[in-house]
This record gives C-alpha cells, structure tokens and sequence, in this order.
C-alpha cells in the first residue's frame, strides 16, 4: 500500500493555535504529525483546534496522536476541539467511540 505523504500547517490567532493535517494520518504519516504537535506540546498550549477538512483518512495511529493532543490540553485546564470532519472519518470516529471522548465541532 502505498502511503502518501501529510502536509500538516499550523496558525496562531490570538491564544488559538489551529493545526490541520492534510492527506492520510496513519502509521505512515504519524512521525509527521507528532513533529508538527510537537512544539504544541511543549509550549504547553491550552486552546488547539484541529481543522480536519483536508483529512483523507485516519488510523488507529492517528486517533492516538489526537487523544495526546486531549490529554495535554486537559491537563493544562484548555480545550481541544475537532473540526471540519468529512463524513468517512466521522464514520470512524463513531464506530471507536472518539465522539464521546473528543469536542467535536460541526
């Protein structure tokens, strides 16, 4: 299989970082993203969102780097919210559960 490459941009506006990976978030591509979530982390930023519009497709993998991201911002009092979700990664996050666990924004 084949795995294509994940473009991930980053914005700041006011205490907001928003972090939208593009392409496929899968074992593939999760050391692209955990690089691009990285300095996220350890700046310790309490307000993430993240624009899934251009999201092909996401794995277990990539699950897994969204509940870091959860975890970080709940520890640090924040929020983290999903949005922009495409009607086949929605699909997968029902089926797992992540709509009860993540802030999901449609």
């Amino acid at each position: 299989m084949e795995t294509t490459g994940l473009v991930t941009k980053t914005t700041i506006s006011g205490d907001n970082i928003t972090i939208a990976p593009q392409g496929r978030l899968d074992t593939g591509t999760k050391s692209e993203f955990e690089k691009a979530i990285e300095p996220i982390l350890l700046a310790g930023e309490t307000n993430v969102t993240v624009d899934l519009s251009d999201l092909e497709y996401i794995s277990s993998s990539g699950l897994r780097l969204l509940l870091i991201l959860q975890k970080n911002a709940m520890q640090k009092k924040g929020t983290l919210n999903i949005c922009n979700i495409k009607k086949g990664i929605m699909e997968v996050f029902n089926m797992t559960g992540f709509t009860a666990i993540l802030h999901i924004q449609q």
